[in-house]
């Protein structure tokens, strides 16, 4: 045997972990312990407890007022509880929100606009990843994210009243959805500050299902691809074809309501749909006080992104006076920051966006003509640059991998079907502990996968991964079920691919229609692939002492 050929077989769920045990019921025992930790920490800015008086219609509503709108929104919440049309919720609830939500509510009001108080038990494949970032029998603290996904907006999180714990939340649920729905990861730009002032009113679970229930199936991704559609549907997440249609439709809107300051603008070569995107991007965080942000997303879980471009228009209406007599375009973008920096009566842009909204209507047709025209937003348009890294985290490897490194284990995971990536790994063999024995090879995966019962036709679950390194070159395969002698002549299903690290990175995965000749195992040798996934003819072949062929 060659001294600088090598041979691990990885079980990639994590040593001891029971085929259920990423259930969320399981996840939930677990964390039962920090349910009463506070996501948000006040600050010299906001009294976080006394925080729902600033939205409210009017500062210095008495006690019995906010008594009264206490009683309102509990009757109104309770009578949410158990209804499944989340349309009939909105259209209940969209007065009570105009006229403002107590903070002690607002969770509870998000929860119904979504939908999440009926469904908050349901196992989705967002929610399975999520769980698999929690702490469990073996790992015994919640994951800690390097890197979470953005999905192409602003990540400001220093600039919301969150703890340490509240940020990595947000990073656990946003690593959580950009797993599970990589489609969204190049374009959903609200998501991290809304996941983020979720966790404000609510915990990381709550937050993390509201997420999940805003996404669009990935099958309904282009259900809003027509311009009527667009203005008329309801959706919480702008696509760029949606963010282009809504902001086409702000400047129609704008030029009839607000006809001499868009003149102005356009005078200036200020663009009020460009500032209008950054303000739809971070919802607002970053552009006004908090309260601003607050009631944005009310409003936005409400009526869809429609009811955030009219409360964006809502901002203008309020602020022309100060913005029409602007000389200049820096001046007035200077202007329009300070005052909306020092706007803290949220009731005064939602009565503003009523008023402008009654003012005159944008037709279809008129949208049709623009849209695209504007050229609205800059867009990365590589879709593999954004889900080039699914895995935010470094998973662990017990004990520690002697072939792949860290940036080789964030690459294999990423290839690793959804509900495997958010899991550690576990050396079961590696030839330098065990030798270079494939009898050896099948005796430890029968012991790790089947408990050391003699059952040769087993079938506990058991997927895994086989590396190899020699001659330089790392590559390996993805298996999905265990090797084992004495069962069936061909194991594994499409899930299974071969891959190669060095001297190139490739994934070569089974295509539909292709031989489904997966894994063979005998006593003399062990056959990866054959031509259903392969490299060249054959993925891999090892002899009974391991020799790579």
């Amino acid at each position: 045997m060659d001294s600088d050929e090598d041979f691990e077989l990885v079980l990639a769920p994590g040593e001891g972990l029971e085929a259920d045990s990423m259930s969320l019921r399981k996840v939930e025992s677990v964390m039962e312990s920090t349910r009463s930790l506070k996501w948000a920490e006040g600050n010299e800015h906001i009294d976080l407890q006394r925080f729902s008086l600033a939205l409210m219609p009017a500062h210095s509503m008495p006690e019995e007022k906010v008594s009264e709108l206490g009683v309102r929104w509990s009757l109104a919440i309770e009578r949410c509880v158990g209804v499944h049309d989340k349309a009939a919720i909105r259209q209940r609830l969209t007065v009570m929100i105009q006229r403002g939500c107590p903070d002690s509510y607002r969770g509870q009001a998000w929860r119904a606009l979504t939908g999440t108080e009926v469904v908050l038990s349901q196992d989705t494949q967002v929610m399975m990843s999520w769980a698999g970032l929690q702490p469990d029998e073996v790992r015994g603290q919640a994951r800690k994210i390097r890197s979470p996904p953005t999905f192409d907006g602003p990540y400001q999180l220093d600039l919301l009243p969150l703890s340490e714990e509240g940020k990595d939340a947000t990073n656990r649920v946003l690593a959580a959805v950009g797993m599970a729905r990589p489609d969204m990861v190049p374009f959903c730009p609200q998501l991290p500050h809304l996941v983020a002032l979720s966790l404000i009113y609510m915990g990381e679970r709550a937050a993390c299902h509201i997420a999940d229930s805003i996404m669009p199936p990935p099958q309904d991704k282009d259900l809003n691809s027509g311009t009527a559609a667009a203005l008329s549907n309801y959706q919480v997440l702008a696509s760029e074809h949606l963010l282009d249609v809504m902001l086409t439709a702000l400047h129609l809107k704008l030029k009839q309501c607000c006809p001499k300051l868009m003149k102005n603008m356009e005078q200036l070569e200020v663009s009020a749909e460009l500032i209008v995107e950054a303000w739809i991007k971070s919802l607002f965080v970053g552009h006004a006080p908090l309260q601003v942000s607050i009631r944005a997303v009310d409003v936005l879980l409400c009526q869809g992104l429609k009811g955030l471009v009219q409360y964006c228009i809502g901002v203008f209406w309020l602020l022309q006076e100060h913005l029409v007599i602007c000389l200049s375009g820096e001046g007035l973008k200077q202007v329009l920051a300070r005052r909306l920096s020092e706007l803290y009566r949220t009731e005064d842009i939602m009565q503003a966006s009523i008023e402008s909204g009654s003012r005159g209507k944008v037709q279809v047709a008129d949208v049709d003509a623009e849209v695209g025209s504007l050229h609205l937003h800059d867009h990365d348009d590589d879709e593999a640059a954004h889900t080039r890294n699914l895995v935010y985290y470094l998973p662990l490897i017990n004990p520690k991998s002697e072939i792949l490194g860290e940036q080789d284990i964030e690459l294999v995971w990423s290839w690793l079907p959804t509900r495997l990536r958010v899991r550690d790994g576990s050396v079961v063999f590696t030839s330098k502990r065990d030798g270079y024995n494939l009898h050896q090879l099948y005796t430890l995966c029968q012991k790790h996968f089947a408990g050391g019962k003699c059952q040769k036709n087993s079938a506990a679950p058991g997927e895994c991964l086989l590396i190899l390194r020699t001659q330089g070159r790392i590559i390996g395969c993805f298996l999905s079920d265990w090797p084992r002698i004495g069962a069936e002549s061909n194991l594994g299903t499409g899930e299974s691919f071969v891959f190669s690290i060095r001297p190139t990175e490739a994934k070569h995965a089974w295509e539909p229609g292709a031989p489904s000749i997966f894994m063979q195992c005998r006593p003399d040798s062990l056959s990866i692939g054959g031509s259903a996934i392969s490299i060249d003819r054959l993925a891999l072949s090892l002899c009974v002492c391991l020799h790579f062929g």
